[in-house]
């Protein structure tokens, strides 16, 4: 026994000094992920715990946003940010980040899976179990029981207490309807923390199944996950968030409302935070979500001019196309055919003067589809073929890499023919964030309407009331439109010696009181022309790049 045991001390002792070396190693020079996983396979180390070792004593640490934003994962991780100054790039993404974070989706397989998994746990062990655990466990059972009565089971043994196919509750009226009222949820919660019960559950069952060979049962692990998750999501204070119960999709969803009530605990607790970013307008927007408590004299902002000339940028906003056609996308219009024509033949003229590539994008899949379907029935296609060759958007993210590397090949390599590329895109999409159209591949960003949300959207209505409770809900649908939009635009100019043109067909960009004014102050101040007929629009754009020839 102490020959095992000593064994043991042994082994740890030698993985934590070789834990130590490779932090050491961490520090001496500045390593991304696969360095890091080079470097400790050659000292038979984990690369993972030498960075959290190396962490400790590093002056800066990168890390992805859940590491930072999330105060449990950031417990997990052992990361300290008292006292440090956190900076946070991309910051637009911040309450999106944050809200997704807390938010949680729970189906009907989920919790039937798990309740399986934690009998079978019981079952085993409950001869083993002190008697306040032994509560605890049964009163997990119960909530578990609870939730199964959001859906009627087809064997007729559940009945819904949500006849409603979609029901929109808060977090006291849900635990009231469904019983678990009645359940200590903070209680049960921190028994669940405290004792690791989805290790052990998980473990357990992990075992079991290997045994029989299961592979279909090994994959359902995280069901009980699913249903902790959910457990801690309802100790949220009731205003902060909302329960979706959906009957069709058999789905409970918490949805976390007030990213502040998170964000603001690390404001608190760091030195200074730093949100960065190239397209954070609108401004009041970030700070309503995320800051709203925060005394706003203590904020400082800085928006500095872009590093590029200004005569590399020109924006056009276009009313209407070449025959006259008014460009009015909103929902009851868009499918005009004579408006879809008019900003095909826009499409057109503008691959006959734009060098390279251009990158056109749509609102919704939806409307891409429609568009390009109606251009290729009617010889807008082939018009555009014969100066571009086409590419669009996979749906698939596993394709997105191969688009562009097409698209790319199109466009700079010497063996492809010299027409350059066109890529249909759409908002918010795989390619509307974190890619950048660069030089030759985006010498000019087309964007045909306004992408507004759908305003029928259950978890989007919610989310707009908490936002502007008294104000209405118009101007925080345009502001989350308009940041889409700034994202969006923002992938074409990306350093100083570049050169770019936005065009943004429709009526709505034209008038500087209404969503132009939310535009980037770096794209106001460059050249902007607010095109009121379309010889003026192609005669700008004509002039832009003959000055860049």
């Amino acid at each position: 026994m102490n020959k095992i045991g000593d064994e043991v001390r042994l082994s740890f002792l030698q993985e934590e000094v070789e834990a130590g070396q490779a932090g050491e190693q961490n520090l001496g020079e500045a390593m991304d992920i696969e360095d890091i996983g080079k470097e400790a396979r050659t000292i038979e180390s984990c690369g993972y715990y030498a960075t959290r070792r190396a962490a400790l004593d590093a002056d800066i640490v990168f890390l992805p946003y859940n590491s930072v934003l999330s105060k449990s994962v950031r417990e997990t991780s052992g990361v300290r940010i008292k006292g440090s100054v956190v900076i946070i790039d991309e910051a637009h993404n911040i309450a999106d980040a944050v809200n997704n974070m807390h938010s949680v989706v729970l189906n009907l397989a989920h919790i039937q899976t798990a309740k399986l998994q934690v009998l079978a746990y019981y079952n085993r062990f409950k001869n083993m179990f002190k008697p306040s655990n032994d509560r605890s466990v049964q009163m997990l059972l119960r909530l578990m029981d609870a939730l199964l009565k959001c859906f009627s089971v087809s064997s007729g043994s559940v009945h819904s207490v949500f006849p409603e196919k979609t029901g929109i509750l808060t977090v006291n009226d849900f635990l009231s309807k469904t019983g678990i009222d009645n359940i200590n949820i903070f209680k049960l919660s921190e028994f669940v923390r405290e004792s690791k019960l989805f290790f052990k559950v998980s473990g357990y069952y992990e075992v079991s199944t290997a045994a029989e060979g299961s592979r279909e049962e090994m994959e359902k692990l995280g069901s009980l996950n699913s249903v902790m998750d959910l457990l801690f999501a309802l100790t949220n204070n009731e205003e902060d968030g909302r329960v979706i119960i959906d009957s069709g999709m058999e789905q409970i969803k918490f949805v976390m409302l007030n990213a502040a009530t998170h964000f603001e605990e690390l404001v608190q607790e760091a030195h200074a935070v730093v949100l960065a970013g190239g397209t954070l307008q609108p401004l009041e927007d970030l700070f309503l979500q995320v800051m709203p408590t925060i005394d706003q004299t203590e904020v400082q902002t800085l928006s500095c001019d872009h590093v590029i000339q200004s005569g590399n940028l020109l924006t056009m906003t276009v009313p209407k196309g070449p025959t006259g056609q008014a460009f009015d996308f909103v929902h009851s219009k868009r499918s005009s055919p004579d408006m879809i024509m008019d900003l095909g033949r826009l499409v057109v003229n503008a691959c006959k003067v734009v060098p390279d590539g251009i990158v056109c994008f749509f609102p919704s899949y939806k409307y891409s589809e429609q568009v390009t379907s109606f251009w290729s029935k009617n010889g807008i296609m082939k018009l555009i073929e014969q100066k571009k060759k086409i590419f669009g958007e996979p749906k698939a993210a596993d394709e997105v890499e191969s688009v562009l590397g097409k698209f790319k090949y199109q466009i700079e390599d010497s063996q492809a023919d010299d027409r350059g590329a066109i890529l249909f895109c759409v908002v918010g999409g795989k390619m509307s964030e974190g890619i950048n159209f660069s030089d030759r591949l985006g010498r000019c960003v087309i964007l045909a309407g306004l992408p507004y949300p759908n305003i029928y959207d259950v978890e989007l209505q919610e989310r707009l009331k908490f936002w502007s409770p008294s104000s209405g809900t118009s101007s925080a649908l345009e502001n989350l439109t308009m940041k889409s939009v700034n994202q969006t635009i923002g992938r074409a100019i990306r350093h100083r010696d570049d050169y770019s043109t936005i065009i943004l067909a429709d009526r709505r960009y034209c008038s500087e009181s209404g969503p132009f004014k939310k535009l980037p102050q770096w794209i106001k101040e460059a050249n902007v022309v607010h095109c009121e007929t379309f010889g003026l629009f192609y005669r700008n754009l004509v002039k832009f790049f003959q000055g860049k020839k």
